[in-house]
């Protein structure tokens, strides 16, 4: 096979600095691994968490009413904005989990378990619908009141005493902020067992869908205000209107904003790894300056000679990103899978958008090669004649009288000063290794910082 010379030159390179060559392909494959955790996740996590909350067909407005009856529901189902109309009522308890040990306990009223339209869920275990005198508790809820279908546990309503009600079964309710964060039960009962509870058992919230532009919130602020109005037009005494953002589920805000933060952590992990090829890059030309005008000396050009160089970059790239990338997927989906347990949501798929992919390969290669093509071209840029009489200080060093004269006033020992003097002889490549050294250190601090302002703000 023949290989030109100055490919034979940098396979040579390659075997002599095998140690170097290795450094800079895993510094990068760390960082495109971090990357594409991350970007696998928010592509994974944001799909999922949407379609989870949208399954459940979530109400466009709740309004609390004096009263909610048939009658009512069916002449909303009537109207021409309205799509879908349903009765409701949502009652704010409290559970005892432990002897004497209380929290709080959110039950829906749910007049028809079959036939729910609206905020719909799915049983998971046990009688479903719940017998009257038992109710239904979210999944999560009954982990966190450690407890197990069968057993029967206290239930304090405004009105009521305290009343046993037995766990009947649980069901799985993506709509809802999981029970452990929010640090309330969420329970489903019948109208009858509320009546059980000393409670009136009239129905009070009416869940309605609106018919047009369900996911713009202008149309729908718009339509349930004209809504409201026709209601008191009819006798109905309207206390309170809730309107969610729409298809949006309770806690995507903050994962979208957590995984925002990590992406932009592992963004700045890419780019440190790049630096540091780069640092190596550099250190690297600056023992070859007299092979770089040796090149040039018999007709190497210096666009040859930086393509050389950039054509390595990108080798160890590709190599970086063969290795980053898988790993970035299994680690992504491994992340998607213990967010989306932690918000209590389904995984149906871990599919991964093709330009998921397309992106990493990109910031794999693209990156370092950014910031490693300044010292390149600085390096190649050299004349024979600087190449060849290269003694390993600066070709363009500059004098600096009022440097000298510093380090002359300062009186320091002659090695400390020949240290300091050799230091900036090399200014692009302590430029480099500045530059390294200024991002370890920003990322370090911002990782503190913001750990601190999250402890303080949880806190608070």
């Amino acid at each position: 096979m023949n290989i030109s010379p100055r490919w034979k030159k940098l396979l040579g390179d390659l075997n002599a600095t095998q140690g170097r060559t290795l450094m800079m392909i895993l510094a990068i494959a760390v960082g495109v691994f971090g990357v594409g955790t991350i970007l696998n996740s928010y592509a994974i996590l944001t799909r999922e968490i949407k379609q989870n909350y949208v399954s459940t067909n979530p109400a466009s407005a709740l309004l609390e009413l004096d009263k909610v009856d048939d009658a009512l529901v069916n002449a909303v189902r009537l109207r021409p904005e309205i799509a879908a109309a349903e009765a409701s009522s949502t009652v704010t308890a409290r559970l005892e989990f432990k002897p004497n040990e209380w929290m709080p306990l959110l039950l829906f009223v749910i007049k028809d378990f079959k036939n729910m339209r609206i905020n719909t869920f799915t049983p998971e275990a046990g009688a479903f619908p719940p017998p009257t005198g038992s109710m239904l508790l979210e999944r999560e809820a009954l982990r966190l009141v450690k407890t197990k279908i069968g057993t029967s546990l206290r239930v304090q309503t405004p009105n009521g005493a305290k009343t046993g009600l037995l766990i009947s079964g649980t069901v799985h309710d993506p709509g809802l902020a999981p029970a452990g964060q929010e640090q309330t039960a969420y329970g489903y009962i019948t109208p009858a067992t509320l009546e059980k509870l000393g409670e009136a058992k009239t129905l009070h919230l009416l869940k309605i869908i609106v018919k047009d532009q369900p996911l713009e919130p202008r149309a729908i602020d718009s339509t349930v205000a004209g809504f409201a109005v026709w209601l008191k037009s009819q006798g109905r005494v309207v206390d309170e209107i809730r309107i969610s953002p729409p298809a949006k589920h309770p806690h995507q805000t903050q994962m979208t904003a957590i995984l925002t933060m990590l992406l932009i952590f592992s963004l700045m992990a890419l780019v440190l790894s790049a630096i540091l090829t780069a640092t190596m890059i550099g250190s690297m030309l600056a023992q070859q300056v007299r092979q770089i005008g040796v090149m040039k000396a018999i007709g190497a050009r210096s666009i040859q000679i930086a393509s050389l160089y950039l054509s390595l970059i990108a080798v160890m790239g590709l190599i970086a990103v063969s290795a980053g990338v898988p790993l970035g997927i299994l680690a992504g989906r491994g992340f998607s899978s213990v967010i989306a347990e932690l918000l209590n949501f389904k995984i149906t798929s871990t599919a991964i958008p093709v330009w998921i992919y397309v992106l990493q390969v990109c910031l794999g290669i693209l990156v370092p090669l950014a910031i490693a093509i300044f010292p390149i071209l600085s390096a190649t840029r050299v004349t024979v004649r600087e190449g060849i009489n290269d003694f390993g200080s600066s070709r363009k060093m500059i004098s600096l009288p009022w440097f000298d004269r510093l380090l002359e006033a300062l009186r320091f020992d002659r090695t400390l000063i020949l240290s300091i003097r050799n230091t900036f002889r090399r200014r692009g490549r302590l430029i480099l290794t500045l530059g390294l050294l200024a991002a370890a250190g920003g990322m370090f601090m911002t990782s503190l910082n913001v750990k601190a302002a999250w402890e303080q703000a949880l806190t608070e």
